[in-house]
């Protein structure tokens, strides 16, 4: 039961980066109604764009290898203690 629960810990434990998700899904819609108000500044608002999603991307996949590591070595070290 308890290691169920660690499992299942870690796995909600990841449900945090679809924030992350959210928050670059409006970066890239506020480059689109940015550009449609002043097209001549698309250059400039999407290499802004393109460098504050490279490092949220960063930090999300950062973020979700530790995840994956840290559930992979607990289910292991979990099911060796059940048996």
């Amino acid at each position: 039961m308890v290691a169920a629960a660690k499992i299942l810990g870690a796995g909600l434990a990841t449900i945090g980066l679809a924030g992350a998700g959210v928050g670059v899904g409006l970066v890239f819609a506020a480059l689109i109604n940015s550009t449609s108000r002043n097209p001549s500044l698309r250059p400039q608002l999407f290499s802004y764009t393109i460098l504050g999603t490279s490092n949220n991307y960063i930090g999300q996949f950062a973020a979700k290898r530790i995840s994956v590591f840290n559930r992979y070595t607990n289910v292991q070290r979990l099911t060796s203690e059940l048996h």
